[in-house]
């Protein structure tokens, strides 16, 4: 683990930059700084740290506010940033610090904070100054490795931010060890299927949209690109009836699935065919 002695109002990227470098991405809280600090806060604000990991290719997610959840992540390997209020409820003290440690047998754990690498608290100091900040936490991990304790929501949420930070090939990894996980949450094949087309694997996004099928025949957005990469695979005739469905559940984005109708039709006028239209291969 690396640490990075806190300068005045930056724990937030202190502590950040002491988990991405963990998680093998070496940056130092200057380059995070303008990324994540609030002059105005003097501090960083929770929305930030989660989405800051993503700009370096990293899967950040919230963690459930329950004492099981760090533990969970530490028994995992993983160190966790947590938020701290040092002070009282009505005073506070925002301070992020990392846990990288829990002692059953002494009942303290052992946090880098502040300008200390190592500094040992007692179990229910600790508690009280985390549950005065509300039990937030989070962890920052390569993708491909999933979170111990997050939630489906949470970790699709980090693997989005790879996606919009234009990480397709970490989206990619986050979005399959995701759906390892969480085999019934629609939106990890779906947007296994985004990251793997934006690298042109039309074949595997294909791939991917049909397992988002079988989860949810009636997505209308899954529905939609499987007819697209199947237009753009050359497949037109085979498109058209999955975009005739989506059109049917469309709702307000029908003249977005229209025009992937029209393509689809259009494509197949044309004479557009693949080897599964002809019967050379099995669909």
């Amino acid at each position: 683990m690396p640490f990075f002695p806190q300068e005045d109002y930056q724990c937030g990227p202190a502590a950040l930059a002491t988990v991405l470098g963990w998680s093998g991405v070496e940056v130092t809280p200057d380059v995070l700084t303008p990324q994540l600090y609030i002059p105005e806060k003097k501090g960083s604000l929770q929305a930030e740290m989660l989405v800051a990991p993503a700009r370096h290719g990293r899967l950040a997610a919230e963690l459930p506010k329950t004492p099981a959840a760090l533990l969970d992540e530490l028994a995992a390997g993983h160190p966790v940033v947590v938020l701290q209020n040092l002070s009282l409820p009505t005073q506070p003290v925002w301070h992020y610090a990392v846990l990288v440690g829990v002692n059953p047998q002494t009942n303290d754990v052992t946090l880098r904070s502040g300008r200390i690498r190592e500094r040992v608290m007692d179990w229910s100091t600790f508690m009280a100054t985390w549950q005065r900040a509300g039990n937030w936490a989070m962890v920052v991990l390569p993708p491909g490795q999933v979170p111990a304790s997050a939630t489906a929501t949470a970790y699709i949420q980090g693997a989005l931010a790879l996606e919009r930070a234009k990480h397709p090939g970490e989206a990619e990894a986050a979005f399959a060890a995701g759906q390892a996980r969480w085999p019934d949450e629609v939106l990890l094949p779906f947007g296994l299927a985004n990251a793997r087309y934006a690298r042109k694997d039309l074949a595997g996004a294909e791939q991917a949209l049909r397992i988002a099928l079988q989860v949810n025949p009636d997505a209308m957005p899954v529905l939609n690109n499987l007819a697209q990469v199947l237009t753009e695979q050359g497949c037109a005739a085979l498109a058209i009836p999955y975009a005739e469905r989506a059109l049917a559940l469309a709702g307000e984005r029908a003249a977005q699935v229209q025009t992937t109708l029209d393509q689809a039709r259009a494509a197949a006028s044309a004479g557009a065919s693949c080897r599964r239209e002809t019967g050379a291969t099995s669909s």
